[in-house]
């Protein structure tokens, strides 16, 4: 499966919980995606964007950018473009509902789990 370094290299990121780099390499991504998946890209950044608020104290952006996730991911399939989406929303409303009665916990934070896709290593915009 081909897809886009930047979808792959905002995986990376994610999954090392560089946040803010994960939601900056998909936002490019999202700007030039013109089609169904745009929705898609979106909701991965607000994803990324919410974990970013939550671990850095800020619940009631936490709650409002995970709000947005959940209304943009809801009509994707369970896998899309090789990312295990289902088992990741799960995760994501697992962990929120926690938000507010328990402080960010850095283990609990959900990885993106990939079928068929080769992820890189991540690159930080500290190492460009």
């Amino acid at each position: 499966m081909d897809e886009d370094p930047r979808y792959l290299q905002g995986i990376a990121l994610f999954n090392a919980q560089y946040f803010f780099d994960a939601h900056d390499a998909w936002e490019d991504l999202w700007a030039d995606t013109r089609d169904g998946d745009r929705l898609f890209y979106q909701s991965l950044i607000h994803a990324a964007v919410a974990l970013y608020h939550w671990r850095n104290g800020n619940v009631a952006g936490a709650s409002n950018v995970y709000g947005y996730f959940t209304r943009r991911s809801a009509g994707y399939p369970d896998v899309h473009h090789g990312l295990r989406f289902g088992v990741f929303r799960d995760r994501m409303a697992a962990l929120f509902a926690r938000l507010g009665s328990d402080p960010f916990d850095p283990a609990l934070t959900p990885r993106m789990d990939v079928e068929g896709l080769d992820i890189p290593p991540p690159v930080t915009h500290e190492e460009m």
